[in-house]
């Protein structure tokens, strides 16, 4: 099981180049995340290991939304020499909030059915026939 500081540390890696990311932020993040996961900080040693990249991953999403919101005020500036433009930034950091998020769902889907083997998407099934008697009610009373 995994503690609060080790999550932080796993979480402060995937965050290391981003400028402006403290520990605040990513304690705040993890939180969150471990709150949508239906835990808290006080209780995150009770996450089972296998789920423990899933909190990650939730963080991260909260982490990329948050960085989202704070530079969406950027801008664009063009002067007769040179120009600036800063406005596709928030929308990259919102689509990489969207591409984590399907990630999250599809590692979700592999934890909840057992390393990916969905029941429903192998199984193999005979269409009824009207013209033979049920197999199952073999042989007839």
């Amino acid at each position: 099981m995994a503690t609060f500081p080790e999550l932080r540390e796993r979480l402060r890696y995937r965050f290391t180049e981003v400028p402006g990311v403290s520990d605040p932020d990513l304690d705040a993040w993890l939180t969150e995340a471990l709150y949508l996961y239906g835990y808290s900080p006080t209780t995150v040693e009770q996450v089972p290991e296998k789920e423990t990249p899933l909190v990650v991953t939730l963080a991260t999403i909260q982490g990329a939304r948050a960085i989202s919101m704070r530079v969406a005020h950027f801008f664009k500036y063009t002067d007769a020499e040179e120009g600036v433009d800063k406005t596709k930034i928030a929308d990259n950091w919102r689509n990489l909030a969207n591409d984590l998020q399907n990630q999250y769902e599809k590692e979700t889907d592999l934890v909840e059915n057992g390393g990916g083997k969905r029941r429903d998407a192998y199984a193999f099934k005979f269409a009824k026939r009207i013209d033979r008697p049920d197999p199952r009610r073999w042989p007839y009373r």
